[in-house]
């Protein structure tokens, strides 16, 4: 190297560069003014020569390498510099030509970033992420991104061999936003950040504001701003804030994603409402699962598609790994990342997931390893405000959205509104009940009534909150664990998924049955969630204590349990009987709430659903028998490994005058039965009353006569000579 030169360069900082430490590259890299001339220098370690072409003039200037490494430089006369690109002859032959990111300076926005570091920040793509700009006449992409606790960020991809080394990104002050505008990229240029923190120790990580593309098999980010497919799905989203109640959930796996069309018609088929998509992971790109799906733009076109089959979607996003919610611009980067999801790509709702290591400060660590509230408590106090902020943002910028919560650990008031200090959840999971009652499906049906109130203590607190009985990946593999043969695992399958269903509170299904049982438990599951959905007592006061009265939920032995549920409307009834024993059980007698007629609607072993019962039964008329605490009550035939349900159907006038007319006449029959049997009585009576006076005058004029004999006898003892004489 010239000495002249050697004796221009920054060896410190070039060793920041060589080995990538540099947080402020622009300082060194690019044009600099050194006197009347200006010194260029760049960083290319797969070059094998580079050479430094002045533009206007024409001019080319062989840059000499610093450091073996691959640092080079290069000096021009000029008080300015002037429009310039590098020429790289690279190892394997190939020419390159790129303009210098270090050549162009952009400065960010200053009210954008203090509205950021003030917590405030609602659009924060605006700020962070990739945008394709234009500086002085030459387009490229302008990178931003927040990186706490990193030493250096670079931005890697094909354009520069995915090298960290070569492109390392500017920080901003002293903040933990850097920043580096690169010439020549478009919107689909595939990227990553490359991310040294202290120790060494480096991380590849997607865009958290870009759009995820697989490239040769690493979770990459695109650039994209503007409208980058054709939505056709603005009748469903302008709908969606004013769609009814009627929901009902289906958990999809990542494979799932990859067949769309066949994901839509299970879903259409089974008759779900909502689709929740595979877990994400909180501060880190949300679609890991894009991998392979094959497409750019893949996700928002899955969810069009969806949207135009009546489906919402749901993003579930695990929660619990992120942390420092105390500082602004933690919680405000995590809050506008979900915002910016959500619209992007027009999900319909979100899943917070492991929200009790988020809440609770000591939640999986050791004593020592925390530190209490400023109460002395061990809530995180900045996790919960920052919840609700979150979910009140939500709703004002998104209409009808669903905001639910997975948390297995006590919490109150999740899905308590924020007016009355609650979180502002719309469900919450109920884990509790999905535990036990897989569990209790699990056990052989010999020993299911030693555990008898997995499948009825989820009543006990059923209307604490509102609660999404949650069946997703739990069910996984569920049918190799399933007692039994095939078919009793089918009929345990089809019994797992309507028990639920009949219960009040929102359901997600995501049992699955092999090879020929697929179908028919799918069509089961579409008519079951048909029938919750259009009668009143399943739908309507679904979230009312008084809508749920067990009948007998004490069956202990007989693995049975019985249950009605009742709307405000007069009499409308749905009564249940499950049967989860695997026996049938002949002649099994319930009580029912009412007089009248109970008509069999559904039963899990219908023909319909590879079972052998046939739903158009006679109805079953109530009796005046008192049974299960119930004035009357019908007797049944259940199957082993069922589920039947009734619909209380009232008599109409005509079976009113009829029925009366019959227990009038069944009581005039009594009462002459009763008048006959009473005259009898009075006549058998009244002849027994005259023998019995008769008897007694009988006995009398004897006694009298036996008492006149006496008299007689004794005169005429006191009377001897007039006995003699005569």
């Amino acid at each position: 190297m010239k000495d002249k030169l050697y004796q221009l360069m920054n060896w410190p900082q070039i060793e920041g560069i060589v080995y990538s430490d540099e947080d402020h590259p622009e300082e060194i890299l690019g044009p600099h003014p050194v006197g009347s001339s200006i010194l260029y220098q760049a960083f290319f370690p797969f070059a094998r020569k580079v050479t430094l072409v002045l533009e206007e003039k024409g001019r080319r200037v062989a840059m000499e390498k610093a450091d073996e490494a691959g640092y080079y430089a290069a000096t021009a006369a000029g008080k300015l510099p002037e429009a310039y690109h590098y020429e790289l002859s690279e190892e394997d032959g190939k020419v390159r030509m790129m303009k210098d990111p270090y050549a162009f300076l952009v400065p960010l926005d200053k009210d954008e970033l203090n509205k950021f570091h003030h917590g405030i920040h609602y659009e924060l793509y605006k700020l962070l992420g990739s945008h394709l700009t234009s500086v002085d006449g030459v387009e490229g992409l302008r990178f931003t991104v927040w990186m706490p606790d990193a030493v250096r960020v670079s931005v890697v991809g094909e354009f520069n061999h995915w090298d960290g080394r070569v492109y390392p990104m500017s920080r901003v002050g002293k903040s933990d936003i850097f920043t580096l505008f690169i010439p020549g990229l478009t919107e689909t240029t595939p990227y990553q950040y490359e991310v040294k923190f202290s120790g060494g120790r480096i991380l590849l990580q997607e865009d958290s504001f870009g759009a995820p593309v697989a490239v040769e098999e690493k979770s990459c980010s695109y650039s994209f701003w503007e409208e980058d497919i054709s939505w056709k799905d603005g009748e469903y989203v302008a709908k969606r804030g004013s769609r009814d109640k009627g929901m009902f959930f289906y958990q999809a796996g990542r494979e799932e994603l990859l067949k769309p069309e066949k994901l839509v018609e299970k879903l259409t088929s089974g008759g779900y409402t909502h689709v929740i998509l595979p877990e994400a992971a909180g501060g880190k790109h949300f679609y890991h699962f894009s991998l392979g799906f094959g497409k750019k733009y893949g996700i928002k076109k899955l969810v069009d598609q969806l949207h135009q089959a009546e489906i919402g979607v749901v993003l579930r996003w695990n929660i619990g790994s992120i942390h420092g919610m105390g500082n602004k611009a933690f919680s405000n980067f995590y809050l506008a990342n979900v915002l910016y999801i959500m619209e992007q790509y027009h999900f319909d709702g979100i899943v917070f997931s492991q929200l009790a290591s988020l809440l609770y400060l000591d939640y999986g660590k050791e004593e020592g390893q925390w530190k209490p509230n400023l109460y002395g408590g061990n809530e995180n106090l900045d996790a919960v405000e920052w919840l609700k902020h979150m979910n009140s943002i939500l709703r004002k910028k998104i209409e009808g959205v669903l905001i639910l919560a997975k948390l297995d650990a006590i919490w109150p008031g999740v899905t308590d509104s924020l007016e009355e200090e609650g979180l502002g959840f719309d469900y919450r999971y109920d884990m509790d009940f999905t535990g036990d009652f897989l569990s209790y499906l699990e056990s052989d049906p010999y020993f299911r009534s030693g555990i008898h109130g997995k499948i009825t203590d989820r009543m006990l607190y059923a209307y604490q909150e509102r609660f999404l009985m949650a069946f997703g990946e739990e069910c996984t593999n569920l049918w190799e664990r399933l007692p039994g043969n095939e078919e009793d695992k089918f009929r345990t399958s089809k019994l797992a998924v309507a028990y639920p269903m009949f219960l009040p509170g929102k359901m997600m299904s995501s049992f699955k049955a092999p090879g020929k049982y697929e179908k028919l438990l799918s069509q089961m599951t579409r008519e079951c969630y048909t029938w919750n959905h259009t009668l009143s007592p399943l739908e309507k006061e679904d979230e009312q204590g008084e809508n749920f009265r067990w009948i007998n939920c004490f069956q202990h032995n007989d693995c049975a349990v019985s249950f009605y549920r009742e709307s405000g409307e007069e009499k409308g009834i749905v009564l249940v009987v499950a049967n989860f024993a695997n026996a049938p059980k002949t002649g099994f007698t319930l009580g029912v709430p009412h007089e009248g007629k109970y008509k069999l609607f559904f039963t899990t072993e219908s023909k319909a659903y590879g079972g052998k019962t046939d739903t158009d039964q006679p109805v079953i008329y109530a009796k005046e028998q008192e049974w299960d605490g119930l004035q009357q009550s019908i007797t049944v035939d259940l199957q082993p490994l069922s589920l039947q349900a009734y619909v209380f159907v009232p008599y109409t006038e005509e079976e009113i005058y009829a029925i009366a007319h019959k227990k009038a006449e069944e009581i005039r029959l009594q009462l002459v039965k009763e008048a006959e049997d009473k005259a009898r009585q009075l006549k058998k009576s009244s002849l027994k009353d005259t023998l019995a006076i008769q008897v007694e005058k009988c006995q009398e004029a004897i006694a009298a006569g036996s008492e006149t004999k006496k008299k007689l006898e004794s005169k005429h003892r006191s009377t001897p000579g007039k006995k003699n004489k005569s």
